[in-house]
């Protein structure tokens, strides 16, 4: 289900806001909403025109600190470097080496991690 935002113009000079729902199926019928859908749903256009970026983030799990700093553009990233006081070092290795040069992080992540690593279930989803 989608959102329309349709603004009317009244007497007054001010706007009235109407949100209405809408099916996919209804997006097909109406082309210009369609279209626009389909551009903004689309990757390329939500991350592949990002612009040069630098992003550091630090946080703390049960089983060390990790500070993240990561050089991106045009929604791939070019430079990792990742910092941790874990005692599973390979881990670091790991991450640092799949994700320079990717897009799909998630990807990387489930297939770049043995099930065995103790932090892999609390570095996904951020405990």
């Amino acid at each position: 289900m989608f959102s329309c935002i349709t603004d009317t113009h009244t007497h007054t000079d001010t706007y009235q806001v109407q949100i209405e729902d809408l099916q996919h199926s209804q997006l097909e019928r109406i082309p210009e909403l369609d279209r626009s859908y389909t551009e903004l749903r689309d990757w390329k256009w939500r991350f592949g025109e990002t612009p040069k970026f630098e992003h550091s983030l630090e946080t703390r799990f049960d089983w060390g600190i990790m500070d993240v700093n990561i050089n991106a553009e045009h929604g791939l990233i070019h430079t990792i470097k990742i910092f941790s006081d874990t005692l599973y070092p390979d881990m670091i290795d790991v991450l640092t080496q799949k994700l320079t040069g990717t897009y799909d992080t998630h990807a990387v992540y489930h297939t770049s991690l043995p099930a065995s690593c103790p932090c892999r279930r609390s570095l996904w989803l951020g405990r």
